[in-house]
């Protein structure tokens, strides 16, 4: 628990600060459009529910090249180091998608090939397969995940007002609520690795 613990901090702590240099997105406009006779260009972008696999049709151990088959061109790509603790980890490569009320950060492994490990965001867009979303209340996803929640404390105990509440699927394989004042305010699933 204890590896898993530090794993959940260091990926929820990678995600926020890789989350901090993105962009904001632009702000909504109205605008009459005349309506297209052309075939849609490319992947529309992140969709599908949030799994303990990945989001959508993109799933662990998936390239960064598969995904953007499915999802198209991220809107930022960073290769950030892996766990700061770890003279020997290896980076990470990052990519953002731009959603509805925030992103989405898709984290691979690097080297020969990239693989995909774990997803995070903080936009309502995407909902879990539990049913849940950002913004949701903390009743709403204990209704949803019942008995299968559990707290993941990391340093001061986890409470329906505050802290991280995950459900596990298999090792690697979970869905970690972030809750703050009582609703959900990120996503994460995948694999958080070990950082110690």
């Amino acid at each position: 628990m204890r590896i898993r613990t530090s794993a959940t901090a260091l990926l929820l702590l990678l995600a926020l600060t890789v989350g901090a240099c993105g962009s904001t997105p632009p702000a909504a406009t109205t605008q009459a459009t005349e309506p297209s006779t052309t075939a849609t260009e490319g992947p529309a972008g992140p969709s599908g529910p949030i799994d303990f696999d990945g989001v959508g049709p993109a799933k662990q151990g998936m390239t960064s090249d598969e995904i953007e088959g499915y999802f198209g061109k991220p809107v930022g790509q960073d290769v950030v180091p892996g766990c700061p603790l770890d003279a020997n980890a290896k980076k990470q490569l990052v990519l953002k998608y731009d959603l509805s009320g925030g992103q989405l950060t898709l984290t691979f492994t690097t080297g020969d090939t990239d693989a995909l490990l774990s997803t995070f965001t903080d936009s309502p867009e995407l909902e879990t397969v539990q049913g849940i979303k950002v913004g949701d209340s903390y009743d709403d996803l204990k209704k949803a995940a019942g008995d299968e929640l559990k707290p993941e404390n990391l340093g001061a105990e986890a409470t329906p007002e505050q802290g991280f509440w995950y459900v596990a699927k298999a090792e690697g394989q979970w869905i970690t609520y972030d809750v703050d004042k009582g609703k959900v305010a990120r996503i994460l699933s995948g694999n958080t690795p070990a950082c110690e």
